[in-house]
């Protein structure tokens, strides 16, 4: 005996969902990225900024720790780790105790590097000016440059 082949229903045609807000923050562009494309700050002090990120990510990757919640923390190295990590983290910690012995907030830096905070988020936050906020992260990531030693080009 055959088995009658079942035809399949047409369901209701469902129209294309749009993303929410947060899918659409995600799929936008890096700001710390934009910032090199339009000449607002140097391709070192963009460098500077992929090395701190790149640091604190190895540092707190594994626990999961939020940047408000870290913004100087020294710890000791795995045996696991590449001499490239150990040395990313060390030139971290230095440029850390650079920033403090010359009063200059980190938290600022990482809102905007790692959180990839908007200015005005960072102000409001902060309860400080625009402006402020800006100079403030251009004279982090420049001080870092600095310890680096790099030669630091022209802005476009």
């Amino acid at each position: 005996m055959k088995r009658k082949r079942v035809q399949r229903r047409k369901g209701p045609q469902v129209e294309r969902v749009l993303p929410t807000p947060e899918t659409l923050a995600k799929l936008q562009p890096d700001p710390f990225y934009l910032r090199l494309t339009t000449g607002k700050i140097t391709a070192e002090q963009w460098q500077a900024g992929v090395e701190i990120r790149e640091a604190v990510k190895m540092i707190t990757g594994a626990v999961g720790v939020r940047i408000s919640q870290f913004e100087r923390r020294s710890r000791g190295h795995d045996e696991f780790e590449s001499e490239r990590q150990i040395r990313v983290q060390r030139q971290y910690n230095d440029w850390c105790d650079l920033m403090t012995a010359r009063k200059l907030m980190i938290g600022v830096v990482l809102d905007y590097l790692i959180e990839e905070r908007s200015f005005n988020d960072i102000a409001k936050a902060r309860h400080m000016w625009n402006i402020r906020v800006r100079r403030m992260i251009e004279d982090g990531l420049s001080e870092y440059v600095a310890m680096m030693g790099w030669k630091v080009a022209q802005r476009a």
